[in-house]
C-alpha cells in the first residue's frame, strides 16, 4: 500500500522548491541581460560598419542627415520606412539613387533590445539610436574640437549633415552612435523610445528631447567613427574624450 505525503512533507517540498528558483532567477535574469547585450552589441558593428561603407563612398564623409528629412537609418538602407498602426505592418520605398548598406527589412538594427521601439516595432526614422548632433551643443563640441578636430561638417546648407573622418583627430574615441532615449512625461516617451540624435549639453529640448541611455545595468552602447564598439559606464562617457554631461537612466530620470 503506497503511502501518501504528510502535510509536513508536502510543505518542505515547496519550500525547497521556492529557494531552488530564487537561487536559479536570477541567473536565468543575468542570462538573458548578457544575451540582450551581445545583440546589442552585434546590431551596432553592422550600424557603423554601413557608416564605414558609405564613408568610403563619398569621400570619407559619414552621414547624419540628408536633404528631405532622411535621417542616417533610411540613408543607410536606401529606403524610406512607414508603418501601419492598425495592421502592424511595415513598408519600404527605395529613394531614389539610394544605396542599401543594410537591408531595410532590418530596421530593429538601429535601436537597443531594451527600448521600446525595439520590443513593439513600432518607430520610424525618429525612434532609433541616435548619432551625435554637435550643433545644439553650445560649450560642448567648442571645447572638445581642438583635441578631435572639427569633424562636424555641413554641406549645402542643410543638405548634407555628417561627419569627416580625415578631420577627425581621435576617431578611435570619438563614441558617434549611441543608445538613446527619449525624455518625457507622457506614456509614449515612458515606453523607451530610441532618439535618433544625442548631445552632450542637454537631454531636453523641443525638437525631439532625448540623450545617450545607460539602459544595459548604468552603462551604455557606443560605436566609434574607426568602427568599433564598446560599452561604456555612466563615469566613463563623463570623463572620457568627448566629455557627455547629459545622459538618460534607465529609468528615464534625467542625470545632471
Amino acid at each position: 500500500m503506497k503511502r501518501a505525503f504528510t502535510l509536513i512533507e508536502l510543505l518542505v517540498v515547496i519550500a525547497i522548491i521556492a529557494i531552488l528558483a530564487s537561487m536559479l532567477l536570477p541567473a536565468l535574469n543575468k542570462a538573458r541581460e548578457r544575451a540582450k547585450m551581445s545583440l546589442c552589441t552585434s546590431s551596432h558593428k553592422q550600424v557603423i560598419q554601413a557608416q564605414q561603407l558609405y564613408a568610403n563612398d563619398f569621400s570619407g564623409f559619414m552621414v547624419w542627415k540628408i536633404a528631405d528629412a532622411h535621417m542616417f537609418s533610411y540613408v543607410l538602407t536606401g529606403n524610406r520606412w512607414s508603418y501601419n498602426a492598425s495592421k502592424k505592418t511595415h513598408s519600404y520605398t527605395p529613394i531614389l539613387g539610394g544605396v542599401a548598406y543594410l537591408p531595410a527589412e532590418r530596421h530593429k538594427l538601429f535601436s537597443c533590445p531594451l527600448s521600446g521601439s525595439y520590443m513593439q516595432d513600432d518607430f520610424e526614422q525618429w525612434n532609433t539610436n541616435g548619432f551625435y548632433y554637435p550643433a545644439w551643443d553650445g560649450t560642448t563640441y567648442p571645447e572638445i574640437k581642438p583635441v578631435t578636430g572639427d569633424f562636424w561638417v555641413k554641406a549645402g546648407g542643410v543638405a548634407f549633415q555628417g561627419y569627416s573622418t580625415s578631420r577627425a583627430r581621435r576617431p578611435s574615441e570619438l563614441h558617434l552612435y549611441a543608445d538613446t532615449a527619449r525624455v518625457g512625461i507622457g506614456n509614449w516617451e515612458r515606453a523607451i523610445r530610441g532618439n535618433y540624435y544625442w548631445r552632450s549639453d542637454n537631454v531636453r529640448d523641443s525638437g525631439g528631447p532625448g540623450g545617450i541611455w545607460l539602459g544595459h545595468n548604468d552603462q551604455a552602447q557606443v560605436s566609434f567613427m574607426d568602427g568599433h564598439t564598446a560599452t561604456m559606464s555612466r563615469a566613463a562617457l563623463t570623463t572620457g574624450t568627448m566629455k557627455v554631461k547629459r545622459m538618460v537612466s534607465r529609468e528615464l530620470g534625467e542625470i545632471r
